[in-house]
């Protein structure tokens, strides 16, 4: 196996310090995934499911699976809602349970959202996909698969418009730490679940009507690996569908296009160019994602969610 099994042999027999949560190029459409303040500040019902095959064809590369489900309660001033994330990286898979919830103070031009969630997460590790130099090290039983078992919280403020909108959050807030093979001394190991922070900005904007330009940073960062900054741009005609790009600092350039269906339903998939020294072994990241967003209203047409005084464009997902 190539190299990337000495990192997650390092990874998973330490007390590990890694990236430990995926990356999303769609980080706009995953919001509610990432800050739980932005639970219920979609439509009154949000279904959102995404893959993500990271760095394809390299062996033991990220796979990421994401389903959530978020809705407005108490006329908006209230968001609940549930995420489901699969994450399989080499020999260690992660699975994740959160709920979530959020208080959302209205003003008459903006929103002020407030959330927190909590998770209970399963760590596993396969003995049987990780290759060893020697295959007598005492360390490692190549037969043997453990998991364990973790409580963890998330928190984070959303403040929004249609033309703007700003958000900080924390994941893994809980330094936790999960143990695997305690019934044996000798091959005992452990990892510890790191905070991991985001700053999101944005900015909408248009010259000729149709057309709407959407802008949005995300910085993130995590114990241990480098501070991630991520810049998109989408371009969206008639709220019908829209293209874009966007630039991962140091790693990766990606392009993006999406399709409003009915209103209510989007399809979405982006690429990923990889232009850091592992574009050598990969052929890039992709990423798709499918949404069905609703009011259940049966008034048609732009516009129709106007939520704030000076609003200028409809729902863009």
């Amino acid at each position: 196996m190539k190299r990337f099994c000495a990192i997650i042999l390092l990874f998973t027999f330490c007390v590990s310090e890694a990236q430990q949560l995926p990356y999303f190029t769609q980080f706009t459409s995953h919001s509610f995934a990432l800050n739980p303040a932005c639970t219920g500040t979609k439509r009154l019902l949000d279904v959102r499911t995404s893959f993500r095959a990271q760095w394809v064809g390299f062996e033991g590369a990220p796979l990421t699976q994401c389903i959530g489900v978020n809705s407005k309660l108490v006329k908006g001033r209230l968001g609940v809602g549930g995420i489901v994330e699969m994450d399989e990286t080499g020999p260690t898979k992660r699975a994740s349970y959160t709920g979530a919830a959020a208080f959302h103070i209205k003003f008459p031009d903006m929103k002020l959202s407030m959330g927190i969630g909590f998770s209970l997460i399963k760590y596993t590790i396969d003995g049987s996909k990780i290759s060893i130099r020697s295959t007598r090290d005492a360390a490692v039983d190549q037969a043997v698969s453990d998991f364990d078992w973790a409580k963890n919280a998330s928190a984070g403020v959303f403040l929004h418009n249609d033309r703007f909108h700003f958000g900080i959050s924390v994941l893994n807030m809980i330094e936790t730490t999960e143990k695997f093979y305690l019934d044996n001394t000798e091959k005992e190991a452990q990892v510890g679940l790191k905070p991991h922070f985001y700053i999101n900005l944005g900015y909408n904007y248009h010259v000729v009507p149709k057309f709407v330009w959407r802008n949005a940073a995300q910085l993130k960062y995590g114990s241990g690996v480098p501070m991630v900054v991520d810049y998109k741009v989408n371009m969206y005609y008639d709220e019908k569908f829209f293209v874009g790009g966007s630039i991962r600092l140091k790693d990766a350039i990606a392009l993006e296009a999406g399709l409003v269906i009915q209103e209510d339903f989007q399809v979405c998939y982006s690429y990923d160019i990889i232009v850091s020294p592992l574009r050598k072994y990969n052929s890039g990241s992709h990423e798709i994602m499918l949404v069905w967003s609703t009011d259940f209203s049966h008034n048609k047409g732009k516009n129709r969610f106007k939520e704030f005084q000076r609003q200028k464009y409809g729902y863009m997902f």
